[in-house]
């Protein structure tokens, strides 16, 4: 994979993180379901968590892992 092309994932990545971070209450106690906070956490950690895979799964087939 180009370099620059992972470099570019990592960084989206970082703001997926970066935006769950930022709708976490300060304690858990305060994270409740189907709140604006929790979709926006879901979200994000699901677009990241899909990056992350597309890249590993890039990789695999560049490498012949099948």
């Amino acid at each position: 994979m180009d370099r620059a092309l992972l470099a570019e994932k990592a960084a989206v990545v970082e703001r997926h993180l970066e935006r769950v971070r930022s709708c976490l209450p300060a304690s858990p106690e305060g994270f409740h379901p189907a709140t604006d906070a929790s979709d926006a956490v879901i979200l994000h950690l699901w677009q990241a968590v899909q990056i992350v895979i597309d890249v590993a799964v890039s990789i695999c087939v560049a490498r012949g892992l099948g």
